[in-house]
């Protein structure tokens, strides 16, 4: 791909940078577990990864944005509530 076709796409872009982020929604969360089920992942690691997406989910704030700190702040706060490293 050459960058003359993508002039105008990079054009468009705004010459601020916004933080960048994600709204997690209850489909994305199913949608990447029904990808893990596809991969052939076993049943005690869709439940573990389902736990967990849960528990994020709940303790995010009301608008569910993900931003760039946001996992590793979530992660930090559960090592510190005594969750163990390979669990958090």
């Amino acid at each position: 791909m050459t960058q003359a076709c993508c002039a105008p796409v990079m054009a468009a872009r705004p010459a601020v940078r916004h933080e960048a982020h994600i709204t997690l929604t209850p489909e994305l969360i199913d949608a990447f577990l029904e990808d893990l089920r596809q991969k052939g992942r076993t049943k005690d690691t869709l439940k573990t990864y389902s736990r967990n997406l849960a528990m994020l989910y709940s303790d995010l704030p009301p608008d569910k944005r993900i931003g760039r700190d946001t996992l590793e702040n979530w992660r930090s706060g559960l090592l510190a509530e005594g969750y163990a490293a390979n669990a958090a």
